[in-house]
């Protein structure tokens, strides 16, 4: 990787709390060691201190500054804030990722005329009419799309859903973002005696926040008719919420449906890949999805995946070849897919192989964030300052 001829200061306003050290965060220190051997300057705009130090310490390592500017709440203190600080730093380019912060950040980017605003969008559409969508959030994403110079889709059935929509303003472009080269700190055999899991077991991994758009539920659900089937399937689920009872009617759920005992929950966790190198299977039974890093960081490690079919999930999974996409609410459909696998080694071990070279092909980290800095670099040139 070369020097770029002009240096720019490149912002990401992600609009985050960030309360692990997981897939996008991965990304940002990727593209921060990208822009220091091409000569720019990355900025990370938080809406809270990221929770992990390891994750702070590798960003700052990799030569970005980190930037706390809370927008849930004070719009207006917030976007004077941005307008104020996009000026004084001399930005070039910013990215809006999340709501509110991306849209306080646009306007304050028109205001103070940085050259390239522009914006993605991560998440798919939650309900099947579009047309019910809440009017505020048809406002605030017809006015991300107007407001940007470009506009960036984590997914084509993401890009799809918005222009479904009919609100105007630039289409985006379909930008896949990527998960690194797996690198592994602990055998599978560590990573079961950690959690008390036998080598004849069958382990599912869910990496899914408690939230209800994850499906979690589902799978608990999946995991109750199974187990009327095999003992031999245990379940390490990582992940947390940030509000107790979340997590809570997950674990009632769990009991009640007899696999309590199945089920380990690992909490939030920084060595997902070492959890995923001790599993067999990966599951995510998202009720909407963009396009789940979790999912690609399971295919790098050689995982089959059974997934809900929606979003950009199959742009990732291929049916039949890389695992099983099944319909979304189908505890029953989802425990057939995850028996199949279950109980056929070769099939996993197939699936598996196809899915982490399609991963490296496709979503391979360091390829995607060269990609990006060079289209950066191209519209930078042609804007001019």
């Amino acid at each position: 990787m070369t020097k770029s001829e002009r240096t720019l200061r490149i912002a990401q306003v992600t609009g985050l709390t960030s309360l692990k050290y997981g897939g996008f965060e991965r990304y940002m220190v990727a593209l921060a060691r990208a822009c220091c051997e091409r000569g720019h300057r990355l900025y990370c705009v938080w809406e809270a201190e990221p929770t992990s130090a390891a994750f702070k310490a590798d960003l700052a390592l990799a030569g970005a500054e980190s930037l706390v500017m809370p927008a849930r709440g004070r719009s207006i203190k917030c976007f004077a804030q941005m307008a104020l600080w996009l000026h004084r730093t001399g930005i070039d380019v910013m990215y809006g990722h999340f709501n509110p912060a991306s849209l306080l950040a646009l306007a304050a980017a028109r205001v103070v005329q940085v050259p390239l605003p522009l914006c993605f969008f991560h998440s798919g559409i939650l309900t099947e009419d579009r047309l019910t969508l809440p009017l505020k959030s048809r406002l605030v994403m017809r006015a991300r799309l107007s407001l940007a110079a470009r506009t960036y889709a984590v997914s084509a059935a993401v890009r799809d859903q918005i222009v479904s929509l009919g609100l105007g303003g630039r289409t985006p472009e379909v930008f896949y973002l990527g998960v690194p080269r797996p690198v592994v700190g602990r055998s599978r055999a560590e990573v079961r005696r950690e959690f008390g899991l036998a080598n004849e077991d069958v382990v599912v991994a869910c990496v899914a926040f408690h939230d209800p758009i994850k499906g979690v539920d589902v799978l608990l659900r999946a995991m109750g008719i199974l187990a009327r089937r095999t003992a031999r399937v245990r379940l390490v689920q990582v992940g947390g919420s940030m509000y107790p009872s979340e997590t809570q009617a997950l674990h009632e759920l769990a009991a009640e449906v007899g696999v309590g005992q199945a089920v380990v929950w690992a909490g939030q966790r920084n060595d997902v890949m070492d959890i995923l190198n001790g599993a067999d299977v990966y599951c995510q039974p998202s009720r909407s999805e963009g396009l789940p890093l979790a999912i690609l960081e399971a295919m790098a490690v050689g995982l089959p995946v059974v997934a809900s079919g929606v979003g950009g999930i199959p742009e990732a999974v291929i049916n039949g070849q890389t695992g099983i996409l099944v319909a979304k609410e189908s505890p029953g459909e989802l425990a057939d897919a995850l028996e199949a696998l279950a109980s056929d080694v070769a099939l996993r071990k197939s699936m598996g192989e196809q899915g982490r070279l399609r991963a490296l092909e496709m979503f391979e980290l360091d390829n995607r964030v060269c990609l990006m800095l060079d289209q950066c670099e191209q519209m930078a040139r042609t804007v001019g300052r």
